[in-house]
């Protein structure tokens, strides 16, 4: 558009447009620029002050856009070259500042800023009579735009690069958090399986004493259902007559009973 190849080929039927798309193009480039970054650039986690100046940057480009082709051409112009100087101002720092974080798409767009910058410099030069009409002053701008073009393609591409790996990473993490996480349940279930197991061997040495006790409580009922009145009666006879009765007076008077019983059953059975 500065040497008037875009109105030769592109619009050559339309003057005004001619002379106002220089005007919207350069607040149309800053807002896709700036946008660009925001996006690229972790300039919101490493300079958060510099994010927010980038955001109403970028609401001021938006807004001029359509009012650059309104207002007076040489207004629109200063305008311009105004909010162009600003964001290049604005946006190489922040490539700095990830840079030096040691983000890796960083360098492709401070490569690629530095040789815009460098070509529409060179441009502006010869335009103002400080630099000579050569090649490089010339087509400046469509060098420093296509090796641009160029470098930020390879920053887009080492930036998904980035998302990717950071994205693997992430699973990585989880993956091993899952793996620890499920350790620890395991550790917890056999720790309660073996408490459970201990509970249950006491639970079963109880269960077989008191499964002897219950044996000697049916057997001694069933006793007292066998024996007679006239048994006991004879029994006792027998014992006072022989005397065994004195033998036994240090003996408890339930031993003396069981005693009593367990031999009237030796007798009945045949």
């Amino acid at each position: 558009m500065f040497n008037g190849l875009a109105f030769q080929y592109l619009w050559p039927n339309s003057p005004w447009w001619g002379n106002n798309a220089i005007n919207f193009f350069m607040f149309f480039a800053c807002f896709s620029v700036i946008l660009f970054a925001r996006n690229i650039l972790p300039v919101k986690e490493h300079a958060p002050c510099l994010d927010k100046f980038l955001r109403l940057l970028m609401i001021f480009t938006a807004f001029m856009i359509p009012v650059a082709l309104v207002i007076h051409f040489t207004s629109a112009m200063k305008m311009g070259i105004t909010t162009v100087m600003i964001t290049a101002g604005i946006i190489l720092p922040a490539v700095l500042i990830s840079w030096r974080k040691n983000y890796r798409p960083a360098r492709y767009l401070f490569l690629a800023w530095v040789f815009l910058s460098a070509g529409t410099v060179s441009t502006i030069g010869r335009s103002l009579g400080v630099f000579p009409d050569n090649l490089a002053t010339l087509y400046g701008i469509q060098i420093g735009s296509t090796l641009e073009v160029i470098l930020l393609s390879l920053g887009l591409a080492d930036y998904m690069y980035v998302l990717q790996k950071g994205k693997e990473e992430a699973e990585v993490r989880n993956r091993t958090l899952e793996a620890e996480s499920q350790k620890r349940l395991l550790a917890e279930t056999l720790n309660e399986l073996s408490k459970a197991t201990a509970v249950s061997g006491r639970i079963e040495s109880i269960s077989k004493n008191l499964l002897v006790y219950i044996k000697k409580l049916v057997s001694y009922h069933h006793a007292c259902v066998l024996l007679k009145q006239k048994d006991v009666f004879r029994y006792m006879a027998c014992c006072n007559d022989n005397g065994s009765l004195a033998r036994n007076k240090g003996k408890q008077e339930g031993e003396l009973r069981e005693e009593l019983f367990l031999k009237v059953l030796e007798e009945k059975q045949p």
